[in-house]
């Protein structure tokens, strides 16, 4: 999956929470992304959707 680093300070991520529904829809979770600007494995943390989908939300796609 492609994405975006971003470093942001303790205000900005109460800010996301609250805008990500964190915890009650998502929830922050640390994980580990490749950085391909600086060539390296970093931790970082993504927001994870915490209810239930429906199977024909997810379907699997080709890589592209």
């Amino acid at each position: 999956v492609l994405g975006e680093l971003y470093k942001v300070d303790d205000f900005t991520l109460r800010q996301l929470d609250r805008l990500e529904g964190h915890p009650d829809f998502y929830r922050r979770e640390d994980i580990w992304v490749y950085d391909s600007v600086e060539g390296v494995q970093v931790k970082a943390q993504a927001y994870v959707y915490v209810g239930n989908l429906k199977k024909e939300y997810c379907q699997k796609v080709k890589v592209y």
